[in-house]
């Protein structure tokens, strides 16, 4: 049997389109949340003093590095 555009079209290829869409909404959803994480956590890491961050064993300096990285650079 040949292939033409009617019969390709098969209920496990349409599925398995969807699957594939539904994958990367996944992934876009999941890179968007850690996007917002990095954005928030950098936020609060330059909220802090320098007491806290010497807990935390960096510099002001390094508190100001990674507060100035764009979002979507870990």
């Amino acid at each position: 049997m040949s292939c033409t555009v009617s019969n390709c079209q098969t209920p496990a290829t349409k599925l398995s389109l969807a699957s594939l869409i539904k994958g990367y909404w996944r992934a876009w959803r999941r890179q968007l949340c850690r996007w917002r994480r990095n954005s928030h956590g950098r936020h609060q890491l330059a909220q802090l003093d320098d007491r806290l961050l010497r807990d935390i064993g960096l510099s002001r300096h390094d508190a100001e590095q990674i507060s100035r990285k764009p979002f979507w650079r870990e």
